[in-house]
C-alpha cells in the first residue's frame, strides 16, 4: 500500500507508535507522532511505517478558536468529548448525558493548530486500539 499526506500509519519500531504523515519528500517521511517535533523517517526506516485503515472527519476549530466536538467511538460505552481552548490548552473526557464526567488525557500545546493536530492523533490512537491495529 502506497503511504501518501494526511495518512495515519503504524510506527512499529517505536513500539507501535501511531502517527500521521505530514510530508513526503526526497529524504523520506515525516510523521507527526505527538511531540513536539515531527520525525523523519529515510531509508531503511520507511518500511516501518504501515499504512493503517482510519478515516474520520478533522476536527474544525470554531469562531471563538477552539475545538469542541463530541464523537462516539465503536465499543465504547461513552462518547469521547474533545477539546481546546483558546489558551490552547488540548484535553479529552468521557461524556455522559453531555456532560464531562472524566478526564482521559490533557496537554499543554503551544498554538491551536498543535492542540488539534494532538486531539486527532488521540482519537486516531483510540480508533486503532478498539480496531486491534496496535
Amino acid at each position: 500500500m502506497k503511504i501518501k499526506v494526511g495518512d495515519w500509519v503504524k510506527v512499529e519500531c517505536l513500539e507501535n507508535t501511531i502517527g500521521r504523515v505530514t510530508k513526503i519528500d526526497n529524504l523520506g517521511v515525516h510523521v507527526y507522532i505527538g511531540k513536539p517535533i515531527i520525525r523523519l523517517y529515510t531509508g531503511d526506516f520507511i518500511k516501518y511505517l504501515i499504512k493503517l485503515p482510519i478515516k474520520f472527519k478533522p476536527f474544525e476549530i470554531n469562531r471563538n478558536l477552539q475545538v469542541y466536538e463530541t464523537r462516539v467511538i465503536k465499543g465504547h460505552k461513552y462518547p469521547i468529548q474533545f477539546m481546546s481552548t483558546d489558551n490552547n490548552f488540548a484535553a479529552f473526557s468521557y461524556c455522559k448525558k453531555g456532560v464531562m464526567f472524566g478526564t482521559i488525557g490533557s496537554r499543554q500545546c503551544v498554538t491551536r493548530d498543535q492542540a488539534k493536530d494532538w486531539l486527532e492523533l488521540q482519537y486516531a490512537t483510540m480508533i486503532a486500539k478498539e480496531r486491534g491495529l496496535i
